[in-house]
């Protein structure tokens, strides 16, 4: 939405490039047409002013099919007049300042073992030069800053061991001091934002038990007040300003999205409340709005919506959609997703998910129990998920549980998990499949389990662990020997990583290879989909190599699948639809609707 509230600018990709178009907001009449190019792709898109666009540009590769440089920064303008390239360090525009922009620099000057030093400076847009310095952080670490640059906060990660020193920097004598070091308190703080005028900020702190909490911190006193900790859920998406400068709440979600503000008296608080209150069991996003306020484009997203934008006029009361982000799906015909909370045998509460196919009843389904990967840090969440809705659409019900060690539960939760590989994790993953066929969900002769890198790890042990819970399993790019996990792949390259793998996996060889998939293939006994990239840094192939020979040589079913372009991740097209029609024939081959429990 254009400042003064007249124009839409639009990226749309048709083939393999993306062009920019300025509509009139009342008709939507084109008016000017930006074109990347071919294989161009738009990464940015933002107004300057009413009449000038910031547009970030990158390229597709034409052998890998995705974007692998950083986008070139431009200003374009609505009377076709050539671009204005900008710097490649390029930060942020000025609000009312149209020959100015603000860019970021990592100085050298006195630099250490610890790093550079980042930098914010306000440059010249026709004659970019060194520019004004406005803020300078301390030596390795990220700076987190208002608007303008004037204060914030800065986080240094320890190379070493991955601990945080949090810093505040004081603009009068233009120091930093520590507030925090992980390493002494063993809780990380966060910074997450700082309010437009540079009196206030919020740090997302760590606590000894249960999730993180959110603290307001003035910069004038070096008070840190507690604002806001959900019973059981991290923030998970961050809520903004209409100007899309300042953190205002987030969304939390143990079962299902709820909205939480930590500033109920910011101006711009009641219209977030108003809105969600339009779009109820929904994500909304405002992505852009009128300098006045009161001529917003929305983004609203949701389980069976993979997000739409909406044009809402504040003082009609009126929203009309504008175009949906994938016009080919009918949200009305998508799979729902029901969030669940269990106990794991041991107590532990655990929440999921469940996909229930459209137009079931909910009750004797074939399932798919699908463990996600990482394993740490990462979560299920609510919302569309394509790979969840391929499978939904097809007949199968999906269930998804974050075991320990998923993030977004708080820093104990996801410590619960550590070298929990094969034992508490995957009884966590036992558990919710049990429960299920508790509920009267899924029918117990047609359960398969799936999963990619850690949830592939998951699936390949699921029938080691529990002999005729599954009755097929499918894996991509997973870990199959955690030992040679400390001699393959990305992760052992660097002292983090190793240390990372050490407190993951632990380091006793016995140990290892009794969670070892490829050491117990003789035990899985059930069909299996084994697909990997030739390309993947993360997981080495040859994971997926000593997989197939061992299940070959036990004359254990196994069908097998490498992708020569891939990575750690399925990114082109063509793999992606290859890869899911080889795993709707495998799953309707042993768990589909023809087949029944008898069979």
């Amino acid at each position: 939405m254009s400042p003064d509230g007249n124009r839409l600018a639009i990226a749309r990709r048709i083939g393999t490039t993306t062009s920019v178009t300025v509509h009139e907001r009342v008709g939507l009449k084109p008016l000017i047409t930006f074109d990347s190019g071919n294989n161009g792709v738009v990464s940015e898109l933002r107004w300057l002013d009413d009449q000038r666009l910031l547009v970030g540009a990158t390229r597709t590769s034409t052998r890998d099919g995705y974007a692998i440089v950083d986008p070139v920064m431009l200003i374009a303008t609505l009377d076709g007049s050539p671009p204005t390239v900008l710097p490649g360090d390029f930060w942020r525009a000025i609000p009312d300042d149209h020959d100015h922009i603000l860019v970021y620099d990592c100085s050298s000057e006195g630099k250490s073992k610890d790093g550079c030093e980042q930098q914010i400076l306000r440059n010249t847009i026709k004659k970019p030069g060194k520019g004004e310095l406005l803020i300078q952080g301390p030596p390795g670490a990220t700076i987190y800053v208002n608007p303008d640059a004037t204060t914030g906060f800065a986080l240094k990660i320890d190379k070493e061991d991955e601990t945080g020193r949090t810093f505040v920097y004081h603009p009068k004598d233009k120091t930093w001091s520590l507030i925090n070091d992980a390493a002494v308190t063993k809780l990380e703080v966060q910074p997450i934002g700082v309010s437009r005028d540079g009196s206030t900020g919020f740090l997302q702190s760590q606590r000894k038990e249960g999730p993180d909490m959110i603290e307001r911190y003035d910069f004038a006193t070096g008070e840190r007040k507690p604002l806001y900790a959900d019973p059981s859920s991290n923030p998970l998406r961050s809520v903004y300003s209409m100007d899309g400068l300042e953190i205002l709440g987030a969304y939390y979600e143990s079962t299902s999205p709820q909205l939480r503000l930590w500033l109920p008296d910011h101006p711009d608080a009641q219209v977030r409340i108003d809105l969600q209150a339009a779009f109820p069991g929904k994500y909304v996003s405002i992505a852009s709005a009128s300098k006045d306020r009161n001529i917003l484009v929305l983004y609203i997203s949701s389980d069976r919506d993979p997000g739409a934008w909406y044009l809402f006029d504040r003082k009609a009361l009126k929203a009309s959609i504008i175009t949906r982000e994938s016009p080919w799906l009918d949200p009305s015909k998508q799979a729902t997703m029901k969030p669940f909370t269990l106990k794991a045998r041991d107590g532990l509460v655990l929440h999921g998910l469940l996909t229930i196919p459209p137009g079931s009843s909910g009750k004797n389904l074939p399932l798919v129990v699908l463990p996600h990967g990482g394993p740490y840090w990462i979560r299920d969440v609510w919302g569309h998920d394509p790979e969840v809705q391929i499978l939904g659409q097809h007949g199968y019900a999906v269930l998804q549980v974050n075991f320990r060690g998923s993030g977004g539960y708080g820093w104990q939760f996801i410590e619960k998990g550590m070298r929990e590989w094969g034992r508490a994790m995957q009884d966590d993953v036992t558990d919710a499949t049990r429960w299920a066929i508790a509920e009267g969900i899924a029918d117990p002769g047609r359960i398969c389990i799936f999963g990619s890198s850690y949830g592939g790890y998951a699936a390949l042990m699921g029938p080691i662990r529990e002999p005729g819970l599954y009755k097929c399993v499918a894996a991509f790019a997973a870990p199959t020997n955690l030992e040679t996990s400390f001699k393959w792949g990305s992760i052992r390259s660097t002292n983090l990583g190793k240390k990372y793998l050490n407190r993951a996996l632990g380091t006793d060889k016995v140990e290892l290879a009794a969670r070892s998939p490829a050491k117990h293939a003789a035990e899985i006994g059930v069909p299996v989909l084994l697909a990997h990239g030739y390309r993947d840094a993360r997981v080495d192939v040859r994971h997926a190599h000593e997989m197939k020979s061992q299940l070959s040589k036990r004359k254990q079913k196994v069908e097998y699948i490498e992708y020569s372009n891939t990575g750690h991740g399925l990114m082109l097209d063509r793999h992606r639809k290859d890869f899911y029609a080889r795993l709707l024939r495998f799953l309707d081959t042993h768990i589909g609707q023809r087949r029944t429990t008898a069979n």
